[in-house]
Formats: C-alpha cells, structure tokens, sequence
C-alpha cells in the first residue's frame, strides 16, 4: 500500500487553531472536550450508556449498518 503525504489530525488542529476565530470556538468547547474525554478514559459500558440516557429522558439505539 503506497504512503500518502496527508497530513495527520494533530498537523490540521495546529494549522486550524492558528486562526484567532478557530481557537476562540476550540477554547469555548474545552469544557465539553474535558468531560467527553473524561467518557472515554472511563470506557463506560453498554448499561451505564443506558443509564446516562435514560437520566436524560433519551433512548439509547446502537446498530450496525
């Protein structure tokens, strides 16, 4: 498989953040980036997903299309 020069996730989030509006709105969401990854560092289970949904009067669907 051929190696292709795209530039990496981290390569566009520095060039992306380097534009005064970009980071503005990036560092408007860092709370919500905080507890997201604070989700997947805890690898919550299928029922305690269940348990967020439901206290948040949300069904939860998962499938595999």
């Amino acid at each position: 498989m051929p190696i292709t020069n795209r530039p990496t996730f981290a390569d566009f989030k520095q060039k992306a953040l380097q534009n005064k509006e970009v980071q503005k709105e990036y560092d408007a969401l860092s709370p919500l980036f905080a507890i997201k990854k604070q989700f997947v560092a805890s690898r919550p289970n299928l029922s305690t997903l269940m348990k967020y949904a439901e206290a948040l009067g949300m069904r939860l669907d998962i499938g595999l299309h």
